[in-house]
């Protein structure tokens, strides 16, 4: 639950490692093309935030 919003969100985490890291900006660039091209009516997922954390990458 998104605590600002009361929104219900899924969080992916990414391991810390650079391998990982790429492949999870791979994804976020994807989706985010996906969304691009489609109405607001079809989104199945939307990406929000992302961020590195301590030890993991998040999104």
């Amino acid at each position: 639950m998104d605590l600002l919003t009361g929104e219900e969100v899924a969080i992916k985490v990414i391991k810390n490692k650079r391998s990982f890291i790429q492949q999870a900006q791979i994804e976020i660039k994807l989706l985010r093309e996906i969304a691009r091209f489609q109405g607001e009516e079809e989104v199945a997922a939307e990406v929000g935030a992302n961020y590195v954390g301590e030890s993991a990458f998040c999104r």
